[in-house]
């Protein structure tokens, strides 16, 4: 209920009422989680708070507690995939990625088909930002220098890579499409293109 009233008070412009109820819903959050250890959905919806309150490396730790106490969840990986791409950790925010799609084909029931459609998305995004040099390294020097020489070797492993991905992500967002039902949306538009540049 704090979270709600501090994400009103943000979206109101009122952003002292935003960090007063982040604090309160963070201290009722770490309350909860000190009473029930394994639970892990308060710990997703503590790493959800962290990250929106600025704290990437406790909103990190946070949902990997919380995907390690129920692995079967898509949420938490899917969250910290999310988390880990905008760092612009686009290889890790794969393999996250991957491990959302892999509790969500285990559910099996469709519930989570937005879910299912967001964590492709989110999945083919980072691959295009690998393919267009997103996560690579920096810093290159004069032709022929060891940093040059390193970063033309890391490019061309990335590229192996993107183009190793590319058919399994264009195949993965085709199939969350599909369960969509031919629904439009926002998001089944941005699914749509991000499936053509990936293929």
């Amino acid at each position: 209920a704090e979270a709600r009233l501090a994400a009103a008070a943000e979206a109101g412009g009122d952003a002292r009422g935003a960090a007063e109820g982040r604090r309160r819903a963070g201290a009722a959050l770490r309350a909860a989680i000190e009473a029930a250890p394994g639970d892990f959905q308060l710990r997703h919806d503590y790493g959800l708070l962290l990250w929106a309150s600025g704290d990437a490396a406790r909103a990190r730790r946070s949902f990997l507690r919380a995907a390690r106490l129920y692995p079967c969840c898509p949420r938490p990986p899917a969250a910290l995939a999310a988390l880990l791409a905008e760092a612009g950790r686009h290889r890790a925010a794969l393999r996250r990625y991957d491990a959302a799609r892999v509790a969500l084909a285990r559910q099996g029931d469709g519930q989570d088909r937005n879910l299912a459609l967001l964590v492709a998305v989110g999945a083919g995004r980072g691959l295009l930002a690998l393919r267009d040099g997103g996560g690579g390294v920096e810093g290159r020097r004069g032709e022929g220098s060891r940093p040059q020489v390193l970063g033309e070797r890391a490019a061309a492993a990335r590229a192996g890579f993107v183009a190793e991905r590319a058919e399994g992500v264009e195949r993965w967002l085709g199939a969350a499409l599909a369960a969509m039902g031919g629904a439009e949306s926002e998001a089944t538009d941005e699914a749509e293109a991000v499936r053509r540049e990936v293929g």
